[in-house]
């Protein structure tokens, strides 16, 4: 069941075209990433959707309506604004008291933020990653059908990431997330978005059906090299970052890379090198 609806939606400001004639569905229950480097248009998007601000073309469509929609949604914003001489166990408890919520029902999940130790800590004081997480914790709070999160696990320590995702998850709603994690996303993800200079790359995907975008599952990587470059006629590749990678790593390529330099790796390719290889080929 349709739960959002993007319709051609584009956005301009400054004379500068910041998203263009992007169109895409989110699904109930579903996991939707959107995935980009800085200045792509991903919180552009987020805003888009959440009503922050007006496109100056296409729609947006909510499912069965946008006060059924937003009357069940938590958000995480990029930066969040969180009131600063609060500690964190009285903003936690003032959640609780509007969504008339025992606040000791949370605990658990206090516990798996890593909150505990510091509940007393006024907000002012808390680091990027502290801030994030209580952010998530406070999104999640009511159980909203719809949670977005723009960059939700900036700044949050790797190694309880996944016990976070599972909280966010516990009820199964629709999640639409920005990320730079592309591991993760082509984990967890349902579908993805890629978007490069305000447009999509390509329609939304499966990330789990990635390798189905590609010429090969294998990658060379090397330094670029521009006479390793004029070499590559009729090979498929792509250069970024000072990098030269190419696919498929049968015998007649690895031979002809191998008459060229021996400064290589053969590696398994991934979700960013589909992003890549859509936006940078040769």
């Amino acid at each position: 069941m349709m739960l959002i609806s993007i319709n051609n939606v584009s956005v301009k400001a400054s004379q500068k075209e910041i998203l263009k004639n992007i169109s895409f569905n989110i699904d109930k229950g579903e996991v939707l990433s959107i995935l980009g480097p800085n200045g792509s248009g991903k919180s552009t998007l987020i805003g888009i959707m959440l009503e922050d601000f007006n496109s100056n073309t296409g729609s947006v469509e909510y499912f069965p309506s946008k006060k059924e929609v937003f009357g069940s949604i938590g958000i995480v914003y990029d930066n969040q604004l969180i009131f600063p001489f609060l500690k964190i166990k009285e903003f936690i408890d003032y959640f609780a008291s509007i969504y008339n919520i025992d606040a000791k029902a949370y605990n658990t999940y206090i516990d798996i933020f890593g909150l505990r130790k510091i509940l007393t800590s006024l907000i002012k004081n808390l680091s990027q990653g502290e801030r994030t997480k209580l952010a998530i914790l406070l999104a999640i709070f009511h159980n909203p059908a719809l949670l977005v999160l723009d960059e939700p696990f900036s700044g949050i320590d790797p190694t309880i990431i996944e016990k976070i995702w599972n909280s966010i998850r516990r009820n199964r709603n629709t999640i639409a997330f920005t990320s730079h994690d592309w591991e993760m996303a082509a984990k967890v993800s349902d579908k993805v978005i890629f978007l490069y200079e305000g447009t999509m790359v390509c329609p939304a995907f499966d990330p789990k059906k990635f390798k189905e975008k590609l010429p090969s599952d294998k990658i060379i990587v090397l330094p670029y090299s521009p006479i390793v470059e004029e070499n590559l006629n009729g090979f498929s590749y792509y250069v970024h970052n000072n990098s030269l990678v190419i696919f498929n790593s049968d015998k007649k390529v690895l031979n002809k890379v191998r008459g060229l330099t021996r400064n290589f790796s053969i590696l398994d390719a991934t979700l960013k090198d589909v992003y890549f290889y859509l936006t940078y080929r040769k």
